[in-house]
């Protein structure tokens, strides 16, 4: 059970780590080139990724808070890495607004 957890988790931070890694050559390529249709359709698939890794640790959460299962530990910890993930996000968009 906790093997599928850990799978799910490592898929979602490497999805994560690509569309972020799209995102800066993404808007490098804006800046470069001011296509902005291309760019906003970018950052629309991404959000739409991080919506769905979001949701996917959601779930894990709430599997982890399932009496049957009883692990409100790792529930917290997944916790705080969205709360860190989050805070990382923002620090990047506030990067590209110094850019």
């Amino acid at each position: 059970m906790f093997g599928c957890f850990i799978h799910m988790y490592t898929d979602s931070s490497i999805n994560l780590t690509l569309f972020s890694n799209s995102i800066i050559s993404g808007f490098s390529e804006y800046v470069e080139s001011g296509a902005e249709p291309l760019y906003q359709t970018l950052c629309s698939e991404i959000t739409t990724e991080f919506s769905e890794c979001s949701k996917q640790v959601r779930e894990m959460e709430s599997q982890f808070l399932n009496p049957q299962v009883g692990r409100s530990d790792l529930a917290k910890l997944l916790s705080d890495i969205q709360t860190q993930e989050k805070q990382k996000l923002h620090l990047v968009s506030f990067q590209f607004t110094l850019i």
